[in-house]
């Protein structure tokens, strides 16, 4: 059974499950077109991972061996744009556990309910109470106010091209070109996206292409050349490469 296979069967499940325990009859077809949609996504997205992954391993040796040892790559894309943002402001500069911590309780202060609206409900001491600093709550605040006032487009951000959906993310205070980056490749799944200032990413550069220091911005390019228009791929197996051999 392939990946896609796999998406697919488990979100058939859940369709079912979903229909029969929240639907009214009213809802259903809403619902299935819905579901149907994702599975297609689903369906798409892992066939696009497939032809990322043999197009990679026959053209570069290093990241043929890391994909041999790594397995499946597992990125998978969220249309929840808001939600991506405020974990990217709430993660940055945090340990991963530390930064969870933090988020959690932050949800919690929303009731479970992360909306734009609810946030900026939110009082200063609330904020507080979950750990969230004076500078992260203020990007919060502002994020919140762009997506309610529609200065950042959620219904069409997925039709902009890389550099313009970077240009369109980083008038959010909070948010640079880095983080504009994650979000490319963790929300949207990209494929093509190069994070140069990434530090996880170039040191696993070095380690796994044997070289004597971090690489330069022009050797990174140098060395993605063999990487196509998969490199946000390539650079997804190079990150798991440095957290699996605790780099």
């Amino acid at each position: 059974m392939s990946a896609g296979q796999g998406g697919l069967r488990v979100l058939s499940r859940e369709r079912k499950r979903y229909i029969k325990n929240k639907l009214s009859r009213g809802t259903l077809v809403k619902a299935y077109k819905y579901l149907y949609r994702i599975e297609n996504i689903v369906h798409r997205m892992s066939s696009s991972l497939n032809e990322a992954v043999n197009y990679l391993k026959e053209n570069d040796k290093v990241i043929a061996g890391i994909i041999g040892d790594i397995g499946k790559c597992t990125l998978e894309s969220s249309d929840d744009y808001f939600r991506s943002l405020v974990k990217s402001i709430v993660y940055q500069q945090l340990a991963v556990k530390a930064a969870r911590t933090i988020y959690n309780r932050f949800i919690s202060e929303l009731n479970n309910d992360l909306t734009p609206k609810n946030v900026l409900k939110l009082k200063e001491s609330q904020f507080r109470k979950a750990g969230i600093s004076s500078k992260k709550m203020s990007y919060l605040i502002d994020l919140s106010n762009k997506f309610q006032e529609g200065i950042i487009d959620s219904k069409n951000i997925n039709k902009l091209d890389d550099d313009s959906l970077i240009e369109h993310l980083t008038q959010i205070r909070g948010i640079g070109r880095w983080s504009a980056e994650m979000f490319l490749i963790f929300s949207l799944n990209r494929l093509n996206v190069l994070p140069l200032d990434d530090l996880g990413f170039k040191r696993s550069l070095m380690i796994n292409y044997k070289l004597r220091k971090i690489p330069s911005e022009n050797k990174i390019i140098q060395l993605s050349k063999n990487w196509g228009t998969y490199r946000s791929v390539a650079v997804w197996y190079l990150w798991q490469s440095l957290n699996k051999n605790g780099g």
